[in-house]
């Protein structure tokens, strides 16, 4: 009876250790939390762990998974992902340091380059800024992380500085005023970060358990903060939406509960963010010009029937 206790509570905390890597096999049970409702409908794409696929789906209906494209380097686990200023999203994986980009609407994966750690580390996100047009990735070993902007034509990684405060951070996004967010799977608070220096500012707890690798990304258009968290104590890859005020997380619904189903993980997500397009002066003069001429259409007929009448 002993020994079987003894065994029960060894892999009882085996279990509760923290990784920034692949779920192990387990059984999911459904989430207790009444799922968030009323949100703007956005387009996402996940980088799914276990299947190896891209996934999309809409905020409202997160449980219905449509697959794209296969995930490039899978065995090494794509930790961190995002989509840039282009169509491509880019993934990494976490044991080479490869970056590659997908391009979506074709599945074509290209290889850009390796980009290297500090030692021990592994990516856990990627997140684009739009203010400075600036792709920027976090690392971590769960005893400390890391911050870099990455090069993506070359796959070089620059480091800016350790994320001190939140030794295990997760996952990265960054808002509309390009500040940097993260959240700590061992200490479960959600985190601002400094983007010139990697400081981490505590925000508040995300009000769950937190483990395994994950993913963060922010929607500009409606300025909401998504998480496709996995929770240790459903044991199920949830969405989930952030108050960026308190750090506090809404359950909004169980990713893959309704296709494909089973044991799932989303070690990344992104919103595709194109830069707005502004008119050149070529393009703002021709629109000036037929504005001119509706004008003269308009007065004309204007004129016109003045005179009829």
């Amino acid at each position: 009876m002993r020994i079987v206790f003894g065994l029960l509570l060894i892999s009882g905390l085996t279990f509760a250790q923290h990784s920034a890597g692949r779920a192990p096999a387990g059984v999911s049970t459904p989430s207790v939390e009444t799922p968030r409702g009323g949100l703007m409908d956005v387009d996402i794409v996940g980088a799914e762990t276990q299947t190896g696929f891209n996934y999309g789906f809409t905020s409202s209906a997160p449980g219905t998974l449509s697959s794209l494209c296969a995930v490039p380097d899978i065995a090494n686990f794509p930790g961190a992902g995002d989509f840039a200023n282009d169509p491509n999203i880019y993934y990494i994986g976490n044991n080479t340091g490869a970056l590659y980009s997908i391009a979506l609407d074709t599945c074509a994966t290209n290889l850009i380059g390796t980009a290297t750690l500090n030692g021990g580390e592994t990516y856990s996100g990627f997140a684009w800024c739009r203010a400075s047009n600036t792709m920027y990735a976090s690392s971590t070993n769960i005893t400390a992380s890391s911050l870099y902007t990455l090069d993506l034509n070359t796959g070089a990684a620059t480091l800016i500085g350790p994320i001190t405060g939140s030794p295990c951070a997760i996952a990265l996004a960054c808002d509309n005023n390009g500040q940097l967010y993260t959240y700590d799977i061992c200490d479960d608070n959600f985190y601002a970060v400094n983007s010139g220096t990697g400081a981490a500012s505590l925000i508040g707890p995300i009000g769950f358990d937190a483990n395994f690798g994950q993913g963060l990304t922010y929607d500009a258009i409606n300025n909401v903060m998504y998480m496709a968290a996995f929770n240790g104590g459903s044991f199920a890859a949830e969405l989930r939406t952030v108050d960026l005020g308190t750090g506090n997380s809404t359950f909004v619904g169980t990713l893959g509960s309704v296709s494909p189903t089973g044991l799932l993980q989303m070690a990344s997500i992104g919103l595709q963010s194109m830069p707005v397009q502004i008119p050149t002066l070529s393009q703002w003069g021709l629109i000036a010009f037929i504005t001119l001429l509706l004008s003269i259409a308009v007065i004309f007929s204007i004129r016109r029937r003045r005179q009829v009448s």
